[in-house]
């Protein structure tokens, strides 16, 4: 005897007793690899040989694989036991009653000391419930349907119900409901239904099972797209996705699996698939998906850079919290409306940080995104010696293939810098930093400490009468955060006399008493008050300018106007004049406060051996004249730093162009030598002579006279 190994061997011993042998071959050659669950086209050859099989009389000889009962000689069509080739859906299950058999009851047979036999009114409990006589079994109609075509993607099928048949009366009851209720039945039934609404009535089996395949197909794309939006949601909001615990039994499973919890309670088609066996939602999953997310973003950036004809790149080096050295690339390119983009591109590791490194990994992106250096025309990047050195850093490698990328230096970055020097290059401002590093650790730190720093200036807000006042927090200083610089010296300042009389109320703390003690003495001298008030008159100066240099508004132009005119106001303030006028002040205002007056400390000798006896060395002869020594220095020092980095002609071909256009909005005869000077630079971009550059600036001129109020861009120094 023969036994059926798979559906499409079935059709094929069946057609081979009634075809010729080459008609027979032929079509056991269209069936073989036909595994139903891969294209409609191959579906449906199944379907169509399940569709004409089922007209051919049964053999005795044949045998299903899963059973060891011989099939009965004669099977009515529609009989489950003959197997999946007599499904239609349109007919639903096969449901015979006991009127309908030769003996006109179901047959009984003995389980234990009773005899059971199958009954009819379960067809009105379980409506999916199906009965073969030839076997005197039970099958599920739903769940022989989706085996049938491959379309059984969720839970474990029970095969009871689909190949060999239920026979167990006893507990038929009970085992009916654990069935109706498993993943498997379950999403049987959902096809089932969904098949039945495509009113297919009289379609070929072919038919209706392609357009089922068609209608999963696309409730798969509708589950795996609400999966994408979760996903891009919780990206766009800055939120993790994963969990500390992902188990069935987590009270919070992370975000992602969370908030597809929350859109399956609206979708019961994503909640029958989030518990299906294949549900994307796994930690690789996600990944892939945040992938290929991250490849569109990227290539919508790219075709807009290269659409716009130019664009200019941004690097930064930076080390994650694994210690991996890496390179951030963004490009700034202008689209066809005329709005400024800026765009992230991505991270990218760094075996070494010298400047051909740098050269070779910035190519290689560009070329992996398919960017053409040819259209680089600027380039930004810090001032270290790899990143904007003259022979060998990053920028001079890059002006050599694209010579039309100018370096820009970031000038917020160029002012940090500045102050950053300045403050280190003065002991007595350095040393000041130190103690109001000193003062946030010890009053920020502790929650208690903190307390009694702010109930200490709500008691002086309640004596000044002001109460709509809140209490301030000191501002811890960082070198990487620009503006923390000014905060933190100016809410010293702001917040003196409350700062000692908290230091005053801690001095009797038992474990922080000494620590309190000594800040206190450190900061009731008159050269820390006096420190302390100089940098917050001077940083208040570079404040405004810091954060004009951060906004998205800020130009070339403006902003050496704006370091110029901070250069001229530290110009004012290097007077003996002003200097003496602070002094007066402030002398008279730490006489209130009861501070320690000012004081020369005791000169340090140099020991004999290093004493040559050579030059003299000038010391000063009051404390007045040690500030106003240093407080110039001071001054020097950011008036030099500034003249450097902002003044400089590394930019000189920017300030032109710009100048060009701002120039030629406002004025009617543009300057023929800065034309020249531009078309000369970018030869290439330019498909006209100077002389045509100036007469369509000229053209430029008269359209913004004359349409003001109509022209779609606005055109400003500002």
């Amino acid at each position: 005897m023969v036994m059926i190994q798979s559906v499409s061997e079935y059709v094929f011993l069946a057609r081979r007793r009634s075809t010729p042998a080459g008609v027979a071959s032929s079509s056991r050659l269209s069936t073989q690899g036909s595994q139903i669950g891969g294209s409609a086209e191959r579906f449906s050859v199944v379907a169509n040989e399940l569709s004409t099989a089922s007209e051919l009389p049964l053999e005795s000889s044949l045998h299903l694989s899963s059973t060891s009962e011989t099939l009965p000689v004669c099977l009515a069509e529609r009989d489950p036991a003959r197997g999946p080739q007599n499904v239609v859906v349109n007919n639903g299950p096969y449901q015979l009653l006991g009127n309908d058999l030769q003996l006109g009851e179901f047959p009984k047979r003995t389980f234990g000391q009773r005899l059971r036999s199958f009954q009819e009114h379960w067809y009105t409990k379980f409506l999916w419930l199906e009965y073969s006589s030839g076997i005197d079994a039970a099958f599920c109609f739903p769940c022989r349907l989706t085996v049938s075509v491959g379309l059984d993607k969720h839970g474990k099928p029970d095969q009871a119900f689909i190949s060999r048949g239920f026979k167990n009366w006893k507990s038929a009851v009970s085992d009916f409901r654990d069935h109706e209720t498993s993943l498997s039945h379950t999403s049987s039934m959902g096809v089932w239904q969904s098949l039945k609404q495509l009113d297919v009535k009289g379609s070929s089996v072919a038919q209706q099972m392609s357009s089922g395949y068609q209608a999963q197909i696309l409730l798969n794309r509708s589950n795996v797209k609400k999966i994408f939006e979760a996903i891009l949601f919780l990206g766009r909001q800055g939120l993790p996705l994963r969990g500390h615990d992902e188990t069935d039994q987590s009270l919070n499973r992370g975000n992602f699996l969370e908030l597809l919890e929350l859109m399956s309670r609206s979708s019961s088609d994503l909640k029958r698939h989030l518990q299906g066996r294949t549900h994307y939602t796994s930690p690789s999953s996600q990944n892939a998906i945040i992938s290929l997310i991250g490849d569109n973003i990227q290539g919508t950036i790219v075709k807009e850079a290269k659409e716009s004809g130019m664009f200019a790149v941004i690097c930064d080096e930076t080390v994650d919290l694994s210690k991996v050295e890496q390179m951030s690339v963004c490009i700034r390119y202008v689209t066809n409306s005329l709005q400024v983009r800026e765009r992230f591109l991505g991270f990218w590791p760094l075996a070494r940080t010298d400047g051909e490194s740098l050269f070779q990994l910035l190519t290689d992106v560009m070329s992996r995104l398919d960017l053409p250096m040819a259209l680089l025309r600027a380039q930004c990047y810090d001032g270290a010696a790899n990143m904007r050195g003259r022979y060998s850093g990053l920028a001079s490698r890059v002006r050599e293939v694209a010579k039309k990328a100018v370096y820009v230096h970031c000038y917020a970055h160029q002012l940090n810098l500045t102050l950053q020097d300045a403050c280190k290059g003065v002991i007595a401002v350095r040393n000041q930093l130190g103690i109001v590093s000193t003062l946030y650790e010890l009053l920020e730190r502790s929650a208690k400490r903190h307390s009694i720093f702010q109930e200490v200036q709500r008691r002086r807000l309640e004596a000044d009468c002001q109460l709509g006042n809140c209490p301030k927090t000191l501002k811890r200083h960082c070198e990487s955060r620009w503006s923390s610089r000014y905060s933190s010296i100016h809410t010293v300042k702001e917040q003196f006399e409350a700062m000692l009389e908290t230091l005053e109320e801690l001095e009797n703390d038992a474990i922080i008493g000494a620590d309190a003690a000594a800040l206190l003495k450190s900061i009731s001298t008159f050269g820390f008050f006096f420190w302390i008030s100089v940098l917050d008159k001077v940083l208040n100066v570079t404040q405004a300018m810091s954060l004009y240099l951060q906004g998205s508004t800020v130009d070339l132009q403006l902003a050496r106007k704006y370091a110029q005119s901070v250069i001229k106001t530290f110009e004012d303030y290097r007077s003996d004049k002003e200097f003496n006028y602070l002094w007066k002040f402030l002398l008279n205002d730490s006489r209130r406060l009861g501070l320690e007056p000012p004081g020369l400390q005791r000169q340090r000798r140099l020991p004999r051996r290093l004493d040559t006896g050579g030059s003299e060395h000038h010391s000063p002869k009051s404390a007045e004249e040690l500030c106003r020594t240093m407080y110039f220095e001071l001054l020097d020092i950011l008036m030099t730093q500034l003249r450097d980095r902002f003044c400089s002609e590394d930019v000189t071909i920017a300030m032109k162009v710009q100048s060009l256009l701002l120039e030629s909005a406002t004025t009617e005869e543009p300057d023929l030598q800065m034309v020249e000077d531009v078309v000369h630079f970018y030869d290439d971009d330019f498909d006209a002579p100077p002389s045509h550059v100036k007469a369509q600036l000229q053209v430029f001129y008269n359209f913004v006279k004359q349409n003001a109020g109509e022209t779609p861009f606005t055109l400003s120094r500002n």
